[in-house]
């Protein structure tokens, strides 16, 4: 009998909204944006770590200057 490879386990939507700490509604936002990329099977998302891991590494935020909003500090010299 062939050994089956499980080390890259599908996750669900739920399991990764555990995993994440989101909704059902950003996951499937991200994917229907193209942003996370998931595989159909019988009519449900399923998620390789690999994609998800490459979906964390697009969405790193670098330093605060980088965020929307971030406030500026000046530095003055007088």
């Amino acid at each position: 009998m062939t050994e089956v490879d499980t080390s890259d386990k599908l996750m669900t939507v739920e399991d990764l909204c555990r995993y994440l700490g989101v909704s059902k509604d950003f996951i499937y936002d991200e994917v229907r944006g193209g942003r996370l990329r998931a595989s159909r099977i019988a009519r449900q998302f399923r998620f390789r770590a690999a994609d998800v891991d490459a979906f964390l590494e697009a969405s790193a935020v670098s330093d605060s200057r980088s965020r929307p909003g971030a406030r500026k500090t000046s530095t003055n010299r007088s």
